[in-house]
């Protein structure tokens, strides 16, 4: 008897735009340096697969409209939640409520764009608005502001490199990343993850 395999790529925005808009706000970088494996017997996972195979065998072509997304969205709340779980993080439902539109472009724009240092204007007129309405919306709604989401996606960045590049060096990937005070970065480092990142760098090395 064959064995069929189905092998699925989710885009790593439309995972983190999906955690914004579960929980108002964006995932907590340990989720995107955690390795899990998710399903196996007793799990829900086949059942969906064996779901999602009979929809696309049922339709003889790629799904489109609202069966895509639902299908779509189906797939990807499994996977947040065994990833979230088995990475042992919350998104609390007291979490503040989920930005409009504008505020999850801004949003996707930083993640995406943080390496190459955006402004605050920049990331505005990609969201479409004013830089007032956009630092509002990021206060009201994700508690924070574009400038300081902007440097923890920075920081983040440069955490998840030197935990996965053996060959790396701080200053080289701090370089990398736009900090050219090293000790400017060492403190806001150590601020945002509670670590100097050679320790990091170390245990990324393990």
């Amino acid at each position: 008897m064959g064995t069929l395999q189905l092998n699925l790529t989710i885009p790593h925005d439309l995972v983190a735009d999906f955690v914004l808009r579960w929980s108002g706000r964006p995932a907590d970088d340990r989720l995107w340096t955690h390795k899990c494996e998710i399903g196996g017997v007793g799990t829900p996972w086949p059942s969906l697969m064996q779901y999602a195979v009979a929809t696309l065998a049922s339709t003889g072509q790629a799904p489109t409209g609202p069966l895509a997304m639902n299908l779509q969205e189906l797939i990807v709340t499994h996977l947040v939640t065994d990833w979230v779980r088995s990475a042992g993080i919350s998104l609390a439902s007291d979490a503040p409520r989920c930005g409009p539109g504008y505020v999850r472009r801004a949003a996707a724009y930083i993640d995406t764009h943080a390496q190459s240092l955006p402004t605050v204007a920049e990331v505005a007129r990609a969201a479409g608005v004013s830089v007032r309405t956009l630092s509002g919306g990021f206060r009201e709604y994700l508690d924070t502001t574009p400038r300081e989401m902007l440097r923890d996606r920075r920081l983040e960045g440069i955490r998840r490199e030197l935990l996965t590049n053996p060959s790396a060096t701080v200053v080289s990937v701090a370089g990398a990343w736009g900090y050219v005070n090293m000790g400017v970065f060492a403190a806001a480092y150590r601020r945002r993850f509670r670590e100097n990142p050679s320790d990091t760098l170390r245990r990324g090395a393990e």
